[in-house]
């Protein structure tokens, strides 16, 4: 899949442009993913644009009207009144999320419609929506850190360099790289909440044993239905590196606390150290906040979870 830059009469996408913004760089990045290789124009000329239309064209960020049944998609006309439930406007970049970002994930990793369905939700809360927000002026950028949005706009010609499309062009290529992985994250996540609803069903003694780490494990657990995800305090799962961490899981809407911290003891301490406290042969670490530890075989790992839950 490519961007390529184009007159009016090859084109199938139209924006504004320099200088570009996150919204209408991601909202071409999204039908690049539809569509593949899209042909974009970019321009303000009204003739141009009600051509492009009339090329069956989809129209992004400018123009003056949305109506996504004739792929139109700006949101700076005054009659505009798309917004969230939790009152978020919507750019261009939303709106075409809005519409096509089922379609981007099945295309871009074959899931399930209800799998894309579902990570079409988490891609707009992760991503989609704070691309919007900052472009509508209702969420300040804050000093010291830099957004995505930023980071596309920085893109942008210096004033002391000369203009040129292929500034836009970077802008789409960084973006398409944060779309994707954040597509094939959020569909890792649901397609991985089925594995660890089991393992909620099957886990004893407040600890939940995964076959391996899981994106977005402690979320479905926080948020599962279950009885028994309410009473679990940690979560065993074999690493990328082929070992096996004990996690401790957080209460609902508080990732930076645990349920029942790591033992005091444990924290911080050198392999050797903590394989004399815990009589854990194979324990290898325990992070000196407290949230997580290790072994180097899932039986260890189990041991040291066991040993936590009764400290």
């Amino acid at each position: 899949m490519s961007i390529s830059l184009t007159t009016v009469k090859n084109a199938t996408v139209v924006t504004h442009p320099a200088p570009h913004h996150a919204d209408e760089a991601m909202a071409v990045v999204i039908l690049n993913i539809v569509e593949g290789n899209v042909n974009v124009l970019r321009t303000r000329n009204p003739k141009e644009i009600e051509e492009a239309v009339a090329s069956h064209a989809t129209i992004c960020d400018v123009g003056g009207v949305y109506d996504p049944e004739t792929n139109r998609f700006d949101h700076h006309q005054r009659d505009f009144v798309e917004t969230r439930e939790d009152g978020t406007k919507y750019s261009s970049a939303g709106l075409i999320w809005k519409k096509y970002g089922v379609a981007a994930c099945v295309r871009l990793t074959g899931c399930s419609l209800n799998q894309a369905k579902a990570a079409s939700v988490k891609v707009d809360e992760m991503l989609i929506k704070g691309i919007d927000a900052i472009d509508n002026g209702q969420v300040a950028t804050n000093e010291g850190t830099m957004s995505i949005s930023q980071a596309i706009s920085i893109l942008n010609p210096n004033w002391d360099e000369p203009n040129r499309d292929g500034y836009f062009l970077e802008a789409c290529q960084i973006t398409e790289t944060i779309l994707t992985r954040t597509i094939m994250s959020c569909v890792a996540t649901v397609r991985g909440q089925d594995t660890v609803e089991a393992a909620i069903e099957a886990s004893e003694d407040s600890i939940v044993i995964l076959p391996q780490f899981i994106g977005g494990w402690i979320e479905t657990v926080t948020r599962s239905t279950n009885p028994k995800a309410a009473n679990l305090l940690y979560g065993v799962f074999r690493n990328l590196q082929g070992q096996w961490n004990v996690q401790a899981i957080p209460p609902a809407g508080q990732p930076m606390a645990q349920r029942k911290p790591l033992p005091e003891a444990w924290r911080g301490q050198s392999a050797a150290a903590l394989q004399e406290i815990t009589g854990v042969e194979d324990a290898v670490f325990c992070h000196v906040g407290g949230f997580i530890c290790g072994a180097k075989t899932r039986d260890g790992a189990i041991k040291l979870a066991h040993l936590a839950t009764k400290a």
